[in-house]
Parts: structure tokens; C-alpha cells; sequence
């Protein structure tokens, strides 16, 4: 069952439910009733709301806040099962920095999208001279991994170890 609360400090103005679900009470005073709050997904997959022009919130957040008890005064909330934007409150736990860091999949994903392949160029030409199933695969033949990084991501750092370098 979908249980609504206010949120606290908005004098009665916002709604938050323990589905992840948000209204607010039209500023219209014709308007009793409350109207679904939307927000949107920001850069990183995650619902915001802006609660009182510029005061911007994380819905998750906002579900723990008001319906998970933080005893040990933990400073993350984590989605149990790492879909961003499955807010309920049974999908939502409290976690150190740490804990929600190394939570879950979240280090495999990290080291897989590492796994990119990168091309060393010849740096008069641009014509490839390897390409490399990752960046590991070129620092283990000697390359600077920091230099190569930022050449590749088209940093200040023009070329690293007399060549080009481009991501795939």
C-alpha cells in the first residue's frame, strides 16, 4: 500500500511516498488537491525533484529520509538492487561511503569499462600503428598509463611515448 507523508520542512507542501512517488499542492489557492511531481533523471541516472524553486533533491534520498530508520547515522543510500531509479523504500538501505562504493556489481562494471581498446598512431601520419585491447594491455609494454589516458582523452597531453593514442 502506497503510504504519503509530507516532507519535512515545506510546510505541508510536498509529498513523499514510500513508493518513491512525490506530489505537490499547486501554488494556485483555487487548487486544494496535490498534483504529481515529476522531477527528472539527472546525468547520472538518478531521479531530482526541485522542491521550492532551486532547493534540489534525490528522490531516493528523500524515501529514506522519511521511511528508513538511520540509527548508526550512515551517509548513503543505496538501491538494493542498483536500478537507479527503483525508489521504493523495501529497494532503499542506508550505507557508510564506503559500503555503498564497493556495493554489488559495481566494481566489476568499473573495471569493465576500463576494458576499452585503444589505438597507438603514429604521431606525424595518424596512421595506426597497434591497437591494444586496453589500456593495461599498452602500460604492460611500457607506456605511461597517466599519459596515455590523458592523450587519449584529448587532454592538454598531445602524445605520450612518441605516439598518438585514440580510444577505439
Amino acid at each position: 500500500m502506497e503510504i504519503f507523508v509530507p516532507v519535512e520542512g515545506y510546510n505541508g507542501r510536498y509529498l513523499i511516498s514510500n513508493q518513491g512517488n512525490m506530489k505537490c499542492r499547486p501554488r494556485s489557492r483555487s487548487k486544494k488537491d496535490y498534483v504529481p511531481l515529476k522531477g527528472w533523471i539527472d546525468k547520472h541516472g538518478y531521479r531530482r525533484v526541485d522542491l521550492n524553486d532551486g532547493d534540489e533533491w534525490l528522490v531516493h534520498r528523500l524515501v529514506a529520509l522519511h521511511f528508513i530508520p538511520n540509527p548508526l547515522q550512515k551517509y548513503s543510500v543505496n538501491h538494493k538492487n542498483e536500478d537507479k531509479l527503483d525508489n521504493r523504500v523495501e529497494n532503499l538501505e542506508w550505507m557508510s561511503l564506503a559500503e555503498n562504493t564497493n556495493y554489488g556489481s559495481r566494481t566489476a562494471r568499473a573495471a569493465e569499462s576500463q576494458k576499452k581498446p585503444i589505438l597507438r598512431l603514429d604521431k606525424h601520419t595518424g596512421v595506426v600503428l597497434q591497437r591494444y585491447p586496453c589500456l593495461q594491455a599498452a602500460v604492460a609494454e611500457g607506456y605511461n598509463h597517466s599519459a596515455v589516458s590523458r592523450c587519449a582523452n584529448g587532454m592538454k597531453v598531445k602524445s605520450s611515448g612518441g605516439f598518438l593514442w585514440k580510444w577505439e
